[in-house]
This record gives C-alpha cells, sequence and structure tokens, in this order.
C-alpha cells in the first residue's frame, strides 16, 4: 500500500501508478486524473464496502494526462472503492460520498 493506493505497477502504461480523484469527498461527482504512457483502454468500477459493483465508466485514452468524470448522484453516502483497470495495470482508491 503506497500513497493510499493498492497498485501492480506497469510503468509502461500508468505512470507511477497515480490516479488522482478530485474533489473527495463529494456528493455529485468526481474526477479521476492519471497519465498514460501509450494508448488503451481503460475501465474504472465502483464498488460499495462489500465489494459490490455500483457502477463502471470505460473509456479509450491517449497517451498523455487523460481524465474520467464519475457521476455519484445516485450512491447512498458512505465509502466507495475506484478501481482503474488497463489492460496490464490496476490501481484501487477510496472514495468518500456525502450527501
Amino acid at each position: 500500500v503506497e500513497n493510499g493506493s493498492i497498485g501492480i505497477n506497469d510503468p509502461s502504461f500508468v505512470e507511477n501508478s497515480q490516479m488522482d480523484l478530485f474533489p473527495n469527498p463529494t456528493g455529485t461527482s468526481t474526477r479521476a486524473t492519471f497519465t498514460v504512457s501509450k494508448p488503451g483502454k481503460v475501465v474504472i468500477n465502483i464498488l460499495d464496502i462489500r465489494g459490490q459493483l455500483v457502477a463502471t465508466y470505460s473509456a479509450g485514452v491517449t497517451t498523455g494526462r487523460s481524465t474520467m468524470d464519475i457521476n455519484v448522484q445516485n450512491l447512498s453516502s458512505g465509502i466507495y472503492f475506484v478501481n482503474f483497470k488497463s489492460e496490464k495495470h490496476v490501481v484501487t482508491k477510496k472514495i468518500s460520498v456525502i450527501k
């Protein structure tokens, strides 16, 4: 565990295993920001505290800094996990939803 994230390092895709979420905590939406060193597909899954999948977002990304907006308006207040996946990389961050 490093910097609040759990992940498998693959520097060929996501630089420094970084995915930032802002704002956090949030009540409506948050933005995931990450930098990739080559084009590819990313999937972001939102899991509740029990590990149940509550939302999924996916997109193709190009080289460089990318962002994905994550809508949490339909989620109840609580702690969730934002799981970022690429073909060879996984990073998980915690987010708080406050209504």
